[in-house]
C-alpha cells in the first residue's frame, strides 16, 4: 500500500495540471493547495507513468523522433550512412520500449510487487552498444565513425529520457548533443592533427 500513495499523488498532480486554471483551482484546492503553482512551475517534470493518453503517447514519442532526427542532421549532411532516419528511429523505438516499459508495470503491478521498468533500460544499453559497434570501422591504422556510434548512444538517451516523460532532461541532453556536434568540432578544427591521422569523425 505505502508503494502506491506517491504514485496516486503524482497522478492526482498530473490530471490538475493538465486542465484550465479554474478547474485546476477548484479541482485541487481544497486537497492540493500547491497544485496551481506546479501547473506553472512544474510542466516538464511529468509523471513517468502517467502515459495512458493519447496526447501523452504522441508527445513522447514525437519529441523523441524530432531530436532523433536533429541530432542525425550532422551525420547525414557529412555523408554518414546512420544519419537522419536511423538516429529518429533509435530514439523513437527507444522511447516505445521505455514507454511499454512503464505501461507494464502500471498493468501488472499490484502495490506489492510489480515489474521493473529499469531493466528495458538495461536491455536498451545493450541493444544499442550492438547498433553503434556496427558502424565502427577500422581504416588503415585509424578508427573511423566513433562520432556516429557515440551518437547513436545520444539518440538512444534521449529516447529513454523522453519514454518516461523526462523532458527537462531531454532539452538538456539534446541542447548539448547538438553543441558537441557543432560548436566544440568547429573548435576542434584548430587543433593541432598528425599528419598520418584521419580527422575524419
Amino acid at each position: 500500500m505505502g508503494a502506491g500513495i506517491p504514485r496516486l499523488a503524482g497522478r492526482t498532480i498530473i490530471t490538475c495540471r493538465w486542465r484550465d486554471s479554474e478547474s485546476a483551482q477548484s479541482q485541487c484546492g481544497g486537497r492540493e493547495p500547491h497544485a496551481r503553482s506546479l501547473h506553472c512551475r512544474r510542466v516538464l517534470d511529468h509523471d513517468p507513468l502517467a502515459l495512458f493518453s493519447w496526447t501523452e503517447l504522441t508527445l513522447r514519442l514525437g519529441v523523441a523522433s524530432l531530436v532523433g532526427l536533429l541530432l542525425g542532421l550532422d551525420r547525414e549532411l557529412k555523408g554518414h550512412p546512420a544519419g537522419v532516419r536511423t538516429h529518429a528511429l533509435v530514439a523513437m523505438s527507444s522511447a516505445m520500449i521505455m514507454a511499454s516499459s512503464l505501461m507494464l508495470t502500471v498493468q501488472l503491478g499490484d502495490g506489492e510487487s510489480a515489474p521493473d521498468p529499469l531493466r528495458a533500460v538495461q536491455g536498451l544499453s545493450q541493444a544499442i552498444g550492438f547498433i553503434a559497434a556496427g558502424v565502427i570501422f577500422v581504416r588503415g591504422a585509424n578508427v573511423v565513425n566513433m562520432t556516429t556510434a557515440a551518437n547513436i548512444w545520444v539518440a538512444a538517451a534521449v529516447g529513454i529520457a523522453s519514454g518516461a516523460g523526462q523532458y527537462r532532461l531531454v532539452i538538456v541532453g539534446a541542447g548539448l548533443g547538438v553543441l558537441l556536434l557543432t560548436i566544440v568540432r568547429l573548435g576542434s578544427r584548430f587543433l593541432p592533427v598528425p599528419k598520418d591521422e584521419d580527422i575524419e569523425d
